[in-house]
């Protein structure tokens, strides 16, 4: 099986970068590492608080 291996920093980029929804980063993240739902969605739900917080510390 043939797995993708983002880095927190590449995450972040991309939800930052595409500006797109939970909704599509959780599925897009459940495809592409193919784990189990639970962990895709703790480890996106800390990515977004991430993205946002830096979103505040940088002003927008």
């Amino acid at each position: 099986m043939n797995k993708v291996k983002w880095s927190m920093e590449e995450l972040d980029e991309y939800i930052m970068s595409h500006q797109i929804v939970y909704e599509d980063v959780f599925e897009r993240y459940s495809i592409k590492r193919n784990r189990n739902q639970d962990a895709a969605l703790e480890y996106v739900q800390r990515e977004m608080m991430k993205a946002e917080n830096f979103k505040v510390f940088c002003g927008h």
